[in-house]
């Protein structure tokens, strides 16, 4: 009779015999694998009202293929309706002032970072729908036809809108003459010009009366 420790090193051999032949299996073709990548839905920005009745999100906007693209778009849901039951079907909110159906519009635009008043009745969010540059809108949800307006008339990058405890104003980041979203993986323009002073911001932050 064998000993257990042979049996096992026996064990080990036929598995290890096994490994060629699984290794030699063909990889799936690469357009097999983008398409299971990308076919999972991803939701950014995720902003709960803070009455619980809504939520916000931004979802990256499909191409014609299915496929995600550097488009982005707000959505809303209803939790809570007045009358019971469940909630709505999601929507999209956009700046857009064609329709939000518009696959060929949706595709040259980017929305982003939803936030909601104290109150969870208005949305800030950032669009660049208008003329391409990214400005603040606030959609008003107690109003019967709610269209976002726009209460920003800037030239840069602006991002992260929060409304004043009281509701009555916007704080948001703003880096005057940058397009497009800044980070440590984004392009930039290479550095000239006067020194600022130590200590100084690289970007301001401005407000908006609603």
């Amino acid at each position: 009779m064998a000993s257990p420790r042979v049996a096992t090193f026996g064990c080990l051999l036929v598995t290890a015999s096994a490994l060629p032949a699984a290794a030699q299996a063909a990889p799936p073709p690469i357009e097999q694998v983008l398409d299971t990548v990308t076919a999972a839905e991803t939701f950014r920005g995720v902003a709960l009202s803070p009455d619980g009745a809504r939520v916000a999100w931004i979802e990256a906007v499909r191409d014609k293929d299915g496929r995600p693209t550097q488009a982005s778009a707000v959505f809303i849901a209803d939790l809570t309706p007045a009358g019971g039951g469940a909630g709505s079907s999601p929507r999209q909110v956009t700046a857009h002032a064609a329709n939000p159906a518009d696959t060929a519009a949706n595709l040259r635009i980017a929305e982003s970072d939803p936030a909601w008043s104290p109150e969870g009745r208005r949305l800030a969010f950032v669009s660049d729908a208008v003329g391409g540059e990214e400005q603040i809108f606030i959609v008003d949800f107690s109003q019967p036809e709610p269209k976002p307006r726009q209460v920003t008339q800037l030239h840069g990058h602006l991002s992260t809108p929060r409304f004043s405890p009281d509701g009555r104003s916007v704080a948001f980041l703003y880096i005057e003459g940058r397009k497009g979203p800044a980070g440590p993986l984004q392009a930039t323009a290479r550095d000239a010009g006067r020194r600022a002073p130590r200590g100084a911001a690289p970007g301001r932050r401005g407000s908006r009366e609603r």
